[in-house]
Formats: C-alpha cells, sequence, structure tokens
C-alpha cells in the first residue's frame, strides 16, 4: 500500500469542481461545508464528517453551497475500491489520523515517513470498519433498531445521549427520533428522561442517600437542576417524593 498524495481543499461557497479523476483511488474528508458530489450517473449529498471514495480512473464532480475545507489523500493497493460511494464518520474516529497524517507531511520531522506509513494502515483500516458496519446497520430492520435504541437507554439507565446512541447504530438523530416517535409514540428524548426518572425514583424510594448523591448517581452535576427536573416531571420535589413514599408505604 502506498499514499500517493495528500492535501487539505478549501473552497469558497458555491464553487463547483469540474469532472476529474486520478490515477490512485482517492478518499475525500469533509472537515466543513456541504454539497454534492456525483460520480458518474450517481449523485450524492455530503456534509461535514462525511467521507466519500473514489476508485482510481473514476471521473467525478463536486459542488458545494458553504465553505468547504476537505482532506485528500490518494492511495494505491488499498483494497477499498469495491467501497466506492459517500459515508459518513459518526463518532470522527477517522478525522483525527487523517489529520495527524497532514501534519506529518508538512512537517517532516525525525521518522516522519515511518509514522506516515502507520497512519495509513490506520485510515485504511478505519475506513474498511466504518462502511462495513454501517452498511450491516443499514440492513438491519427498522424494529431491529428502535428495540436497539431503547436497551441502550434502560442499559445506561438514561446517562446517555442521542448522539451517542445514533453513532452506536450508525443513523442519524433525525432518524432515531423518526423511528422511535412513529414505533413508541414517544421521542427517544422522553424515553431518556422517563428511565432517569425511574432510576431517582428507585434510589429515593429503597435508599437512604441524600439528595446530592441521588442526583450525581442520575448523572446530574448540579442539585438544584436536577430538584427542578425532578419535580417538573414527577410534581414533588425529590425530598417531598421519598417522605411521601415513605409515609405511604
Amino acid at each position: 500500500m502506498k499514499l500517493e498524495f495528500c492535501f487539505l481543499s478549501r473552497h469558497n461557497p458555491g464553487t463547483f469542481v469540474k469532472s476529474h479523476c486520478h490515477n490512485a483511488l482517492e478518499i475525500v474528508y469533509y472537515t466543513e461545508g456541504r454539497g454534492r458530489i456525483s460520480f458518474d450517473s450517481r449523485s450524492w449529498d455530503f456534509s461535514e464528517h462525511d467521507f466519500h471514495i473514489a476508485p482510481a480512473g473514476m471521473f467525478h464532480k463536486q459542488n458545494n453551497t458553504d465553505e468547504l475545507c476537505a482532506i485528500c489523500i490518494g492511495v494505491s493497493g488499498s483494497g477499498l475500491e469495491e467501497l466506492t460511494g459517500t459515508w459518513h464518520d459518526f463518532s470522527g474516529a477517522l478525522r483525527y489520523p487523517l489529520e495527524q497524517l497532514v501534519k506529518e507531511l508538512n512537517a517532516k520531522n525525525e521518522s516522519y515517513e515511518q509514522i506516515t506509513n502507520g497512519l495509513l494502515e490506520q485510515i485504511v483500516g478505519l475506513t474498511r470498519r466504518i462502511i462495513v458496519s454501517q452498511a450491516k446497520a443499514e440492513e438491519a430492520p427498522k424494529s431491529e433498531k428502535i428495540d436497539k435504541a431503547l436497551h441502550i437507554i434502560r442499559e445506561n439507565e438514561g446517562r446517555i445521549s442521542l448522539d451517542n446512541i445514533s453513532d452506536t447504530l450508525y443513523i442519524s438523530k433525525d432518524y432515531l427520533r423518526h423511528l422511535v416517535r412513529k414505533s413508541t409514540g414517544q421521542s427517544p428524548l422522553r424515553h431518556i428522561i422517563s428511565s432517569r426518572m425511574e432510576k431517582a425514583k428507585r434510589l429515593l424510594e429503597t435508599t437512604e442517600k441524600p439528595i446530592g448523591e441521588v442526583a450525581d448517581a442520575c448523572g446530574f452535576n448540579d442539585i438544584y437542576y436536577f430538584s427542578r427536573f425532578f419535580k417538573r416531571n414527577a410534581k414533588l420535589p425529590p425530598a417531598a417524593y421519598r417522605k411521601k413514599y415513605k409515609t405511604g408505604r
């Protein structure tokens, strides 16, 4: 495997890159901006954290709507030719080694060639992993994605964000909201809130932990915010809820 080229590409809003091809497979990672990329007769929209793969000799063109910044590398012998298209780096894992590759090649410090070779291996491996994982996720039935999302929320007792869930399932936050709301009648955020409330109530009912410790266990760093959150959802402050529960037993 060999790195054929590597450069940082910047374009002003509305720039059109005419149809062209390269002598090596190209990976383009968009760090800023939005636009549309076309390969032969196929086209994809792209935005920040998207990347595309164009095999050697494949003509492609690009039109960006915003100011654009992208890292472009050419690789021979990568074996990624069958993965042509545009993909999304949900976790951002691919961006770091690409940025490091650019820095190493610009600085050319001691042993930079060994380091860049290692980074290239990492980039190609991560690229394949991301694409294969997304392809498998897209093949999974919608019901399976919903079940997994709800399981993740329950398993983490609500101490998780929509970003974490969508990254794990390799789907966008908007699509996650759509699937869960359509299936359950509630948004993912409402499920997260319900899970956190269940844990808070359980701790208030079954332990003598101070309210601050209950808040911390449920993922709240601010006891006052936790108290407002709890009262808004349970109609009682935490201390009053605990007292009412123990009195009513």
